[in-house]
């Protein structure tokens, strides 16, 4: 089962990298965006040293790759016109909310095409 932050965090982080330039939120941003970027290189590591993925490939490059393809999927999301941000913020829902399949369809199609560039065996 999907686990839902709460509606007004959900839409507090949605925004925020829209809000990036504002200098009440710039530092804030640049701090969560390291530690993620971070916690996929970590991740990238774990997975290289396990053989489970590639390790002729920085794990910085892998990593941010991933942290990208984050933002990737929560962008093409919106922009398929399948969320309205400022709905669910005036109603108070989870971003996400009612729209789990198409989410989660878009991630597994970036699964697929992320999975044979990080196979250690291509």
């Amino acid at each position: 089962s999907v686990r839902w932050i709460a509606p007004e965090q959900s839409a507090f982080l949605h925004q925020l990298s829209k809000s990036m330039n504002s200098p009440s939120v710039m530092d804030l941003f640049h701090q969560m965006e390291q530690t993620s970027f971070q916690y996929f290189v970590k991740t990238v590591e774990e997975e290289a040293a396990k053989g489970l993925f590639r390790n002729d490939i920085a794990p910085q490059t892998m990593g941010y790759l991933l942290f990208k393809a984050g933002v990737a999927i929560q962008e093409q999301v919106q922009m398929m016109g399948k969320i309205d941000l400022e709905d669910h913020k005036r109603e108070g829902i989870p971003i996400y909310r009612d729209r789990e399949e198409l989410l989660l369809k878009t991630v597994d199609e970036y699964i697929l095409l992320l999975k044979k560039s990080f196979d250690p065996n291509d």
